[in-house]
Parts: C-alpha cells; sequence; structure tokens
C-alpha cells in the first residue's frame, strides 16, 4: 500500500512597501494629463476645463513633494529594517547610528524639513552635501514652499490701485504671494486660463509648466541624493515612463 507523506517546513517572508514610488507615478500621471489639455487650449475654453486643468496641475505638484518626503523617509526605513539594498552600501557604523537616532525620532518627526532630512542623511554617512547656492537646491527649496502655502493655504486680501505688478509691491512686502511669484515666475510657463492681471499665487503659477519643473527637479534632486550615497535608485525601472525628463 501506497501512503502519501505530507512534509511542512516553516518560512518566512519580508516584505516592504514602497510608496514613493506612487506619489511618483501620480505626478508623472497628472501632468500628463494636464499637458494634454494645455496642448488643446483656446481662449474660447470655459471654466470647467480650467478647472480640471488647474486640479491636474495642483495635485501633480503636491504629488512631487510627497514623493521626495516620502523617498526620504523610506531610505531612513529601510536603514532601520536592515534592508540589504541599501544597508549593504554603508558603513555599519552609520548604519547603527542611523538606526538608533530614528528610533529617537531623528529626522523622523513632522518638525524636521524635508531637505533636512536629506542634508542629515548625508551628514550621518559623511557624504558630500548638497550645495545650498545651486539651482537645483533653490528650486527644491521654492517648490517645498510653494507646497506648504498651498496645503495651508491662508487667503491674502490685495488692493490693486494701479498696475498690479507696482500696486501688490506697495501693498505687503511680506506676502506669501508676492514672495513666491518672485521667486518662481521666470522658473516656469504660467496657467494660461489665467491673464496677466490675475495673481500669480494661487492663480497662474498653478500650471502645466509648474507640474513638469517639480516633477522634473524632484528626480533631479533624488537622483543626486543617491549617487552621493551610492545606493541603487529606486525609480529607475520607470525612468522612461516619466514625463519632462
Amino acid at each position: 500500500m501506497q501512503e502519501n507523506i505530507g512534509i511542512t517546513e516553516e518560512f518566512s517572508i519580508r516584505m516592504k512597501v514602497a510608496y514613493s514610488m506612487m506619489h511618483l507615478k501620480s505626478a508623472n500621471y497628472l501632468t500628463q494629463k494636464a499637458r494634454a489639455i494645455e496642448e488643446k487650449y483656446n481662449i474660447t475654453n470655459d471654466v470647467s476645463e480650467r478647472d480640471e486643468y488647474e486640479i491636474y496641475c495642483l495635485n501633480a505638484i503636491l504629488s512631487s513633494v510627497s514623493f521626495l518626503e516620502s523617498h526620504i523617509n523610506e531610505f531612513f526605513c529601510d536603514v532601520r529594517d536592515d534592508w540589504p539594498g541599501i544597508t549593504k552600501k554603508l558603513n555599519p557604523d552609520v548604519v547603527k547610528t542611523m538606526q538608533n537616532l530614528w528610533d529617537f525620532g531623528i529626522p523622523r518627526t513632522a518638525s524636521y524639513p524635508i531637505l533636512k532630512k536629506y542634508g542629515v542623511a548625508l551628514s550621518l554617512s559623511n557624504k558630500d552635501a548638497f550645495d545650498t547656492g545651486s539651482r537645483l537646491y533653490q528650486d527644491i527649496s521654492n517648490l517645498v514652499q510653494l507646497r506648504n502655502a498651498l496645503i495651508h493655504f491662508e487667503s491674502e486680501l490685495i488692493d490693486i490701485t494701479g498696475e498690479h505688478e507696482l500696486a501688490e509691491k506697495k501693498v505687503n512686502n511680506n506676502s506669501t504671494a508676492l514672495t513666491l511669484e518672485k521667486r518662481l515666475s521666470s522658473s516656469f510657463k504660467a496657467n494660461p486660463y489665467y491673464s496677466k492681471g490675475n495673481l500669480f499665487f494661487p492663480q497662474r503659477c498653478i500650471s502645466y509648466g509648474c507640474a513638469s519643473w517639480a516633477l522634473r527637479n524632484a528626480v533631479t534632486f533624488t537622483d543626486l541624493f543617491s549617487a552621493k550615497m551610492e545606493i541603487p535608485i529606486s525609480y529607475d525601472h520607470i525612468r522612461s515612463e516619466l514625463i519632462s525628463l
């Protein structure tokens, strides 16, 4: 008589989800949608089409910054979890220091700005810091400031008594809208649905040009971080799909 013998063996699987990839894909998808609308833009387009365009642009910008923050958070989490793809590239003493600091909330908590988190990682690893005066670093700084202003939006009362740009400068030199206009107005093409008589922030700056600029700079910045850290680029396999690169 033949008997069937079952063999049971225990095993374990380690799994991680890298959600920064979804933020990146979201930024890319929404930017593509915005471009498609802008390409067929004409002066007679209605308000609903303008709103659709602006929704795509707005959320593309937010997704690019979400990608930036989740990317650096995931780096520290990979170190904490001793993820081989990352930790094998780092000095064991550096890994231990990062693990201990992360457990103490450094730079884990929201009190650490995004750029500081990247800076802490480089500093702890004894890698060259970002050039804070470079165009790329300043673009990322401005992008994060734009995201913060959109997420924590506060409306401003602006009295226009003459030519818009000159009038605004006279009214409130501490205006968030004015600050962002000074920093960003030459960085990308403005929203075609608004005339120059409209405010740069939060109207004319929410554009396909801004969404494309945000995505391009976010990816360039994380590319540079990976190069400095000498670690693999997690999104390299979808690079060819990304718009604006």
